[in-house]
């Protein structure tokens, strides 16, 4: 199954005002405001961050975000890797690897399409690891 061009292309804009965002959070307080614009505020938001845990729900998402920026780690991000964009009309979900100066995170993006734009549902972060077998 083909994605639709305009959906597509409209998750693409979505996802790289995503990681616009997360690339200045540590540097630029106000950044955190445009990062977590992109997020959904509904009950059922989630995120699992590599540096552990799982929120749900909008206050537990936004709390979590604000205590990581806190953490002053930079996400120094030199590549992303994509991997796969699957859109609908009302749901879009991206693969990506996210390589970084010292590591590389395996990464899932859930957007649904809210209000007229697309909004962050989902993101889940973990360290790519080496396959075994």
């Amino acid at each position: 199954m083909r994605n639709d061009p305009q959906l597509e292309n409209a998750v693409r804009a979505v996802e790289a005002q995503f990681y616009a965002a997360f690339r200045r959070l540590h540097n630029d307080p106000a950044a955190l405001d445009e990062f977590l614009a992109l997020w959904s505020r509904a009950g059922d938001v989630t995120t699992m961050n590599a540096r552990g845990g799982s929120e749900r729900g909008w206050e537990a998402v936004k709390a979590r975000w604000e205590w990581w920026v806190g953490q002053g780690v930079p996400m120094d991000i030199s590549r992303l890797e994509h991997l796969a964009l699957l859109v609908t009309e009302g749901l879009a979900c991206t693969v990506v690897l996210e390589h970084l100066a010292r590591r590389s995170q395996r990464v899932t993006h859930i957007y649904r399409l809210e209000a007229g734009g697309w909004k962050l549902v989902h993101r889940h972060a973990d360290p790519l690891v080496a396959r075994h077998g």
